[in-house]
């Protein structure tokens, strides 16, 4: 009973996380230049701070697929099977996805004939695929990487001290040379650059999945609440620490510039507010028990289909609300974000209905 509810602390942080993400990226439409809002510096704080959520998600899919897959062998036969079941379960609500976004798009492009959306058909077909893709992406890459990295984890844990240097080293060449992606189509690429850049994204989303890892460890503890909170305690003084060097060097701190790829200053900040957060589901797992689980384990359950409709609508949505500039920007924001709340979670609900009558929208989580 008592591994059932540390698992259940691992599907409160998902659920919590997809619902942080879909927030973030209410926020995100209100932040770009062409947004009249885009002059709060609260807003671009709070967007900050919301991007930890992309590593809670990455460490809890990191967890899940290796409680799933604890006797995954590496022999072609076995390999292959992996390969195949987890590649379709990313990739095919994808294409399912990009599918309904153009006819979503392309009907209201002409019916409405460019008066609700004023972007042309293939520039808003082009972010479509692209707004989601880098993050399935990060997951068809994590996938393919997962045997070796469980190899590593199970068997050769000293390789970890390797693949935390090489990170290190990395991030040092990608903070020496940036490569700032939000100055794009202008963007200047050194060769020292791009390798800062690859290997930073490689190893450091590695080290934010193999923590996921570390979790079933942790979870066989039976002093779980003192470990936790020293493994809590030890990410806040890492971060406190590599804030310091930050400050010392001058260092570009926006979290924003600093996901990609993910810097120490990133990484080490999200991980101390995933544990944090963590702690506490497990501390109050009673309360949360009886009154947030159905709530919680929805989105957790949910949460990559969530995902990927908040991707379809957040357009739609934005633009239906870029029209109340009236209202004050907070009362605003919530709004939006109850409404698109609304919309993805009666999406699924549809998706269900959808899968009762046989076609293919089955639930995800990543």
């Amino acid at each position: 009973m008592i591994m059932r509810h540390k698992v259940e602390a691992i599907d409160y942080l998902r659920g919590l996380s997809i619902i942080f993400i879909i927030f973030l990226h209410t926020i995100l439409y209100n932040t770009q230049s062409t947004s009249v809002y885009s002059v709060i510096a609260s807003l671009f704080r709070i967007r900050d701070i919301l991007l930890f959520s992309v590593v809670t998600v990455v460490v809890c899919s990191g967890f899940s697929l290796f409680i799933s897959h604890k006797n995954l062998q590496l022999n072609l036969q076995s390999l292959c099977s992996f390969y195949k079941k987890r590649l379709k379960r990313l990739l095919l609500p994808w294409v399912v996805y990009c599918f309904i976004y153009v006819v979503f798009y392309a009907a209201i492009y002409f019916i409405f004939k460019r008066k609700l959306i004023d972007f042309s058909l293939w520039k808003i077909t082009f972010y479509g695929f692209l707004a989601p893709g880098w993050l399935i992406f990060l997951f068809v890459m994590l996938t393919l990487l997962f045997p070796f990295l469980k190899y590593v984890y199970e068997k050769k844990r000293h390789l970890i001290i390797l693949i935390i240097l090489a990170y290190v080293i990395s991030g040092i060449i990608s903070v020496r040379n940036p490569t700032n992606f939000h100055l794009y189509p202008n963007i200047n690429l050194s060769f020292i650059s791009v390798i800062g850049l690859v290997f930073s994204y490689l190893f450091g989303w590695s080290l934010a999945y193999i923590t996921g890892f570390f979790l079933e460890d942790l979870y066989n503890n039976h002093r779980l609440i003192k470990k936790e909170l020293k493994i809590t305690f030890n990410f806040i003084f890492i971060f406190i620490g590599v804030h310091i060097l930050y400050k010392l060097f001058g260092l570009n701190m926006a979290l924003y510039v600093n996901k990609h790829p993910p810097s120490l200053y990133y990484l080490s900040l999200s991980l101390a507010i995933t544990f944090s957060l963590l702690s506490l589901f497990f501390a109050y797992k009673k309360y949360i028990h009886a009154h947030l689980k159905n709530f919680l384990y929805f989105f957790s359950y949910n949460s990559y289909w969530l995902f990927l409709w908040d991707a379809l609508f957040v357009t739609f949505i934005a633009h239906i609300f870029s029209s109340l500039t009236f209202i004050h920007i907070y009362l605003r924001l919530s709004l939006q974000f109850i409404f698109a709340l609304l919309v993805v979670v009666g999406s699924v609900i549809l998706q269900r209905k959808a899968i009762k009558a046989g076609l293919y929208l089955e639930k995800h989580h990543f």
